[in-house]
């Protein structure tokens, strides 16, 4: 999910660390969809042996404007639909181990 919205130097820096770097670059711009077959793959298990739960979270500044296809293949491949939030004038949070968001003091 990184990879999708980076570019630049950060791109290089990502594609380098994770080997992405000695791929073909038509290869490296399906990484998103080849993760998205696996992750069908892995959730329509026929025996139903194990179950796998992802969290990916997407939040982004209301006050900004997101790239339209970059929010349509978060959602789509990583199921990160955009959260739209208030940075400005919210309170910084955390989560504690129950999951349930606490303002820091």
């Amino acid at each position: 999910m990184t990879k999708l919205g980076a570019c630049n130097n950060t791109l290089r820096q990502l594609m380098e660390v994770f080997k992405f770097d000695t791929i073909s670059e038509k290869t490296s711009d399906q990484i998103h969809f080849f993760f998205a077959k696996l992750n069908c793959r892995l959730y329509r298990k026929a025996n139903k042996s194990s179950q796998l739960v992802s969290a990916n979270r997407l939040f982004g500044d209301k006050s900004l404007t997101f790239n339209e296809t970059y929010q349509r293949i978060s959602e789509l491949v990583y199921g990160a639909k955009l959260q739209p939030l208030d940075f400005k004038v919210r309170k910084r949070r955390a989560v504690q181990g129950d999951h349930q968001p606490v303002d820091i003091q």
